[in-house]
């Protein structure tokens, strides 16, 4: 391949060292290191105050510029600065050069797929390898014919735009979301007048009842098992599955392991079986609820972890699920946390934990309700993977070697 076919990113970028040695003197106010850049995404969301932090750094940047991290490029970390400041010695700060034609597109160079394998077969070190500049510039890559540069610079910024705009509906949805869960799950959804109980105020004409009170079974402590059972058989939740999700399936779950007949009639579970962390490090874990959606008997859970099962003519178990996530539903809980090593709640306590129970016409059409917005923020975070990999198939045209 000749020379004319291909393109140095030293043609199109340049590195810029400016510092200074008074930065609140000469109108600097904020400042970036390399814990406030993102793995793989252009915008910055965070950055340091000066004032506040006196950091130790003289590089300049100034907005519209690109600060890249050298350290441990495998990390992906690039951005551009929307504001002048200051940074770390650890990011290099890059612009394009003018009349390449590649101004607008030096971001999506940056970030495609070849450019981070150069950078990260080029930097040098032990357990904190760094990248220079002057290896950067002498990435190659197929020079395009101006006509397809402008028609890709125009798709790049429509599409830059529709990322900031479908940002900005998902953020709304979510916080629309969290705002009606947390205020439908206290207050429900028919305008009731509300009554003083044990359990704070709560509409009219819901009960309140001990939470064994809507029980199939009894609650159960999960299931021990050595590392040696471990490989074949169902799978078992462990506590890393609670904190990912609100529902766990089969394909949620990692580890399958080996148990007996005896074993899975006890410990197994059904569709609907509720999951509770019974203890945790932090506060914030004990007594995290989850729901499993699976085949009966498709798995089983460990001993970290109590099952509840519940009577569906008392309860539905989707409802209380999403009243043990939300806010009032964390209060409440928090009234039988214990903190002593660890925190952590007892079957025991679980049962005897006061809960006010809607009409269960009316818990559906909660659970109905609420499904309905976790779907529509589902298909956002879907409609948003499916515009990355159009980005990432245009970066992939934008930068062939």
């Amino acid at each position: 391949m000749s020379d004319e076919q291909t393109i140095k990113f030293g043609e199109i970028c340049r590195e810029v060292k400016v510092t200074t040695k008074d930065s609140i003197a000469d109108g600097y106010e904020l400042y970036i290191g390399l814990e406030h850049l993102d793995s793989s995404s252009l915008k910055i969301k965070r950055w340091g105050i000066i004032a506040e932090d006196n950091p130790s750094f003289t590089r300049v940047f100034k907005k519209g510029q690109i600060l890249f991290g050298r350290r441990r490029a495998y990390l992906k970390k690039a951005g551009v600065a929307e504001f002048d400041g200051i940074c770390s010695g650890d990011i290099i700060v890059m612009e394009a050069i003018s009349g390449s034609g590649y101004e607008n597109l030096l971001p999506y160079v940056i970030h495609s797929e070849p450019f981070w394998a150069w950078a990260i077969k080029n930097s040098a070190g032990g357990l904190s390898p760094r990248t220079k500049f002057k290896s950067l510039a002498e990435f190659r890559f197929l020079r395009l014919e101006e006509p397809r540069i402008r028609v890709l610079d125009n798709i790049f910024e429509k599409l830059s735009g529709s990322f900031v705009f479908a940002e900005t509906v998902e953020l709304s949805l979510q916080r629309l979301t969290d705002l009606l869960i947390n205020n439908i799950i206290r207050f429900g959804i028919y305008n009731e007048t509300l009554k003083e109980t044990k359990v704070g105020n709560i509409p009219e004409s819901w009960g309140i009842q001990e939470f064994k009170k809507v029980f199939a079974v009894d609650t159960k402590n999960g299931l021990y098992k050595h590392k040696s059972c471990y490989g074949n058989g169902p799978k078992m939740v462990h506590m890393g599955e609670m904190f990912k999700t609100r529902t766990i399936s089969e394909i949620d779950i990692e580890n399958a392991v080996d148990v007996s007949e005896k074993e899975l009639e006890a410990y197994g579970l059904e569709n609907g079986d509720l999951l509770f962390a019974r203890r945790s490090l932090t506060k914030e874990g004990a007594g995290l609820c989850c729901i499993y959606k699976g085949s009966k008997d498709g798995a089983t859970f460990e001993s970290s972890i109590i099952r509840a099962r519940l009577d569906n003519i008392k309860a539905i178990p989707d409802y209380f699920n999403y009243f043990f996530r939300s806010k009032y539903g964390r209060w409440l809980m928090e009234r039988i946390i214990q903190t002593v090593a660890a925190s952590g709640i007892t079957g025991t306590d679980l049962k005897k934990m006061y809960v006010p129970v809607p009409p269960i016409a009316e818990q559906e059409l909660i659970v109905d309700l609420l499904n309905t917005l976790i779907n529509a923020n589902e298909d956002s975070i879907q409609t948003d993977l499916e515009r990355e990999n159009l980005f990432m198939s245009l970066i992939g045209e934008l930068v062939s070697v």
